[in-house]
């Protein structure tokens, strides 16, 4: 039980949301928990959901504090999708930090903003205030909004 809470709480803090409401872990087809690593990991057709927020990869990692009580980081890997309705990104791999609130995705990255879309080598989101840096190879659409096709 120890190790779904734990679970629980880290796959909220992963998908970037501060203090867990309900989270689901909708499927994988493999879990093992490593009580002194402080290691839980999750393999095959992985898939995650809390709230509005889904990610679904091959692979996910997470390692939580000595107490158990907090996720330090967790790495996604392989094929990694993160929704959230009309927003979703892709890559081969997610490096999600609790520390400073961020994820760095990288592996062919990219993020799709209801019509907008971004590639680069590594995009970094920060989830506190909402900022985010593409860096190398940074290219995208931008499409503005018109009075036939409103913004949000």
């Amino acid at each position: 039980m120890k190790a779904f809470l734990a679970a629980s709480i880290a796959a909220a803090a992963l998908i970037g949301q501060a203090a867990p409401s309900q989270v689901r872990i909708v499927h994988a087809d493999e879990f093992t928990y490593d009580g002194r690593r402080h290691l839980l990991v999750y393999e095959g057709a992985v898939e995650i959901e809390r709230g509005t927020m889904n990610l679904k990869t091959d692979r996910l990692e997470m390692r939580l504090s000595d107490d158990e009580k907090r996720i330090r980081e967790a790495v996604a890997q392989g094929s990694v999708e993160i929704r959230d309705g009309a927003r979703a990104a892709w890559g081969r791999r997610a490096e999600f930090s609790e520390s400073d609130a961020t994820v760095h995705l990288t592996g062919d990255p990219r993020l799709k903003d209801g019509p907008n879309e971004l590639e680069a080598d590594t995009i970094i989101y920060r989830f506190n205030d909402r900022r985010m840096n593409a860096v190398g190879n940074v290219r995208g659409v931008f499409r503005e909004s018109t009075p036939d096709t409103p913004g949000r």
